[in-house]
């Protein structure tokens, strides 16, 4: 009798994942959040109300507030309470992204990742250091959120892991 020799994967394990690959960018977010707050404050007291002040810093900064607390928000709704799904789904085609600088002199070009096109939930961008080998028709396990467009937070080969939802 052979064993199978793929990894057990789980919600537990697959928390634990997440939480590594998007923790370390809440500290940055807490402090873009301090510092957008400390000088705006810092700027009304000084200058007042100025609508060349709106523009150039206020409207800039609550963007990048609002971006910020949105991934610590993401964080602890999706990644900490574990509201994801699984899903295995078949790879029919891929493509690579490819960003080009200089298109005609082909120098400076680098891959952002690959767009996936599975046969049930479709296209979804997978970066390229989330996923190392791949064919077409391989089986994937896609890890889904439960909230908004149920982007994909990671993608593991069937050939290399073995899901188990208990």
């Amino acid at each position: 009798m052979v064993e199978d020799q793929r990894q057990k994967l789980t919600d537990e394990t697959i928390k634990q994942q997440l939480i590594r690959q998007y923790q370390p960018k809440i500290p940055m977010c807490v402090f873009i959040i301090v510092i957008c707050v400390a000088f705006s404050l810092i700027t009304n007291a000084v200058i007042g109300f100025d609508w060349d002040v709106f523009f150039a810093w206020y409207v800039p900064a609550s963007f990048i507030f609002s971006l910020a607390l949105n991934y610590i928000i993401f964080f602890n709704v999706v990644i900490k309470r574990g509201s994801f799904h699984v899903i295995k789904d078949t790879l029919m085609d891929y493509k690579r992204d490819v960003v080009r600088w200089y298109p005609f002199i082909h120098i400076f070009r680098f891959t952002l990742g690959y767009n996936f096109i599975f046969k049930r939930i479709g296209l979804i961008f997978i970066p390229q250091r989330s996923v190392s080998y791949f064919n077409k028709d391989d089986s994937f396990y896609v890890v889904r959120s439960d909230f908004g467009k149920h982007r994909a937070l990671r993608v593991y080969n069937a050939s290399s892991y073995n899901y188990n939802d208990k």
